[in-house]
């Protein structure tokens, strides 16, 4: 400003001088050295003048770029900005805020801002208008806008004021900030949180029950063990004998099913070791396979094939084992007396893979998806005994090997469940 004003001084100095030049240009043409000294002096003004002009000129050059480039953060910015006059009249709105409420630029333009806020928080809106003239200082809030087509989505505002140099309030700067994912994002992980809980007080639950159903059941199947043998040192016919029969196997199929839940329970909770070795897996398909043969009293011929180096892959033994023990059991389970069940190894140098297939129930395709679910039973045989553990005790154990399991089902043809093991090859 000191510049501006002595320039202004200096201007003012050779104007006069040039006045009085013009005035007494006869006088100044005999006095050569005092006219010489008035011109220096302009052309020293002229030279100041022009080098504050190109000041001037870069200035406003320098400004009109920093404008442009505020104008642009704020047009392209990924939040909505609005800028309202003191009584929140839209006055500026940027692409965000016209792509968050879904209306083109002249839409929004000088309507009140309230008038976009839901009705149902409207008068809230307004309240905290108020109190932002009182005080307003920068803060949130959450409320329900509603946008072009009347659907409302949540966000959250920050006000901000605008002020001259003197302090007068002149308007409001708005960032409007949609929150639904966010919204979503913490009710999701509220029903998870209580989804854990649940979960954990089920396996809780599950375990408890269970022990506690074990023990008398042991106790039980020690006692008819007991009673079957003194029945048959006495004497028992074929009828009580068949009694007994059908009540060991009651008690096995209860102890199976104490067994799956337990198992079904550890699983969940991360609590199933997994020990892998070296083992012979025709050899361990053939033992199981007898003893199905056995409990199932040869209603149903079993074969095993094995094509590939089945004597040398690696795995857990006791979940391959359970693994094959449920597969078999299901496909004897669910095909008819009499109908062969067949058992197919194929080992390569990569990947070992176990077929079952049986002639039992078709499955269809809307069904197979939800086969490992637990507690999952299909309609028409529903009437056969099994809590629906099986197949997702299964699934579990073929997950811990990093193996994938799938069912094929064709009507008339039967079903074939099939396990990929990758890489047990020693």
């Amino acid at each position: 400003m000191n510049d501006i004003e002595g320039m202004g001084t200096k201007l003012h100095n050779a104007q006069h001088r040039v006045e009085i030049l013009s005035h007494n240009a006869e006088t100044f043409l005999n006095q050569p050295e005092l006219l010489s000294t008035v011109l220096e002096e302009l052309a020293v003004v002229l030279e100041e003048v022009e080098q504050q002009y190109e000041e001037v000129l870069i200035t406003r050059q320098t400004l009109e770029s920093k404008r442009q480039r505020y104008q642009e953060l704020f047009d392209f910015a990924p939040d909505g900005y609005l800028v309202t006059d003191a009584n929140g009249v839209i006055q500026e709105v940027n692409q965000a805020a016209t792509s968050l409420f879904g209306m083109r630029q002249e839409f929004l333009l000088h309507k009140p801002l309230a008038i976009l806020v839901a009705d149902a928080d409207r008068r809230a809106f307004r309240t905290y208008f108020s109190s932002l003239q009182t005080t307003p200082q920068q803060r949130n809030w959450d409320f329900c806008f509603k946008a072009r087509q009347g659907e409302t989505f949540p966000a959250v505002i920050t006000a901000s004021a605008m002020r001259t140099a003197q302090g007068a309030l002149t308007g409001w700067r708005w960032l409007v900030r949609d929150i639904t994912e966010l919204k979503q994002a913490m009710a999701d992980q509220k029903a998870l949180v209580s989804q854990t809980a649940l979960d954990n007080l089920r396996s809780n639950f599950i375990q408890v029950v269970s022990h506690e159903f074990r023990t008398p059941m042991t106790v039980i199947l020690t006692a008819l063990e007991l009673l079957m043998h003194y029945s048959k040192a006495a004497g028992a016919d074929d009828k009580q004998q068949s009694y007994f029969d059908r009540m060991r196997q009651a008690i096995w199929r209860m102890n199976t099913l104490i067994n799956d839940v337990l198992l079904y329970a550890d699983a969940e909770a991360d609590l199933v070791s997994f020990n892998p070795a070296p083992l012979n897996l025709a050899t361990l398909c053939a033992e199981r396979i007898q003893a199905q043969q056995s409990r199932d009293h040869d209603r149903h011929l079993i074969t095993l094939s094995s094509n590939g180096a089945c004597d040398a892959v690696y795995g857990d033994e006791a979940l391959l084992e359970q693994m094959f023990d449920r597969l078999l059991s299901n496909a004897i389970t669910y095909s008819p007396v009499g109908t062969p069940v067949c058992v197919t190894l194929q080992c390569e140098r990569d990947r070992a893979c176990i077929s079952i297939h049986n002639e039992g129930t078709y499955i269809p395709p809307e069904n197979q998806a939800r086969l490992f679910e637990p507690f999952y039973r299909q309609e028409d045989t529903a009437y056969i005994p099994g809590a629906g553990l099986g197949l997702t005790l299964v699934k579990q154990a073929v997950d811990q090997h990093n193996g994938e399991l799938n069912v094929e089902s064709s009507v008339n043809l039967g079903t074939t469940f099939r396990v990929t093991l990758p890489g047990l090859e020693v």
